[in-house]
């Protein structure tokens, strides 16, 4: 009942309990997005329903003007759809952008997520569009998905990556000669 009322308060962001008495008459619950590192809630039961702002997760980072994460999909190799985010600088137009691939780690089971990525907006500050490919291998698409990775480190992973890249060339987004990628861990 408490997280069901917690995510009405705060339609598009993600929250969750953080910690909770053994009565769960109070909570700590935290609130955060793709544009805000999180900020702290107590909740109180009694005498009446109550959330009492504590505190940001960081409160340097300005809580306007940052990037707004999309998903996005397109058809790889084999025909398989393959899911993804990019991250846009804001107030730029979506043309001919200098694309940032950042590549997550894993490479099986892990994947990204919709969530706070502080380099991503780093990046997006900075005029740069981001792309994450969740390339087949990566968690949360269903066994047959991460199956698709194994032994195909070095070719159909990294083909999904590319695919991305073009897909943001040829809807316009990405300038074609200025991309770049980083890596995390063992990489796509």
């Amino acid at each position: 009942m408490l997280q069901a009322s917690v995510v009405r308060d705060f339609p598009g962001d993600f929250a969750s309990i953080e910690s909770m008495t053994r009565r769960a008459d109070r909570a700590i619950v935290k609130v955060w997005s793709d544009r805000d590192p999180g900020r702290y809630f107590l909740y109180e039961s009694r005498p009446e329903p109550k959330l009492v702002y504590l505190f940001r997760a960081d409160s340097k980072i300005p809580v306007h003007g940052l990037a707004t994460m999309k998903p996005i999909a397109f058809k790889s190799m084999g025909g398989i759809r393959v899911h993804g985010y990019l991250t846009l600088p804001p107030h730029v137009p979506a043309h001919d952008l200098p694309l940032i691939v950042d590549v997550h780690g894993g490479p099986y089971t892990i994947r990204d997520s919709w969530m706070w990525h502080p380099t991503v907006q780093l990046f997006a500050n900075r005029g740069y569009a981001v792309l994450q490919v969740n390339y087949r291998g990566s968690g949360g698409y269903g066994a047959r998905f991460q199956e698709l990775g194994y032994r195909h480190w070095g070719s159909t992973m990294q083909t999904d990556v590319a695919r991305g890249v073009l897909w943001a060339i040829r809807k316009g987004i990405a300038n074609p000669n200025g991309s770049a990628s980083t890596v995390e861990a063992s990489g796509g």
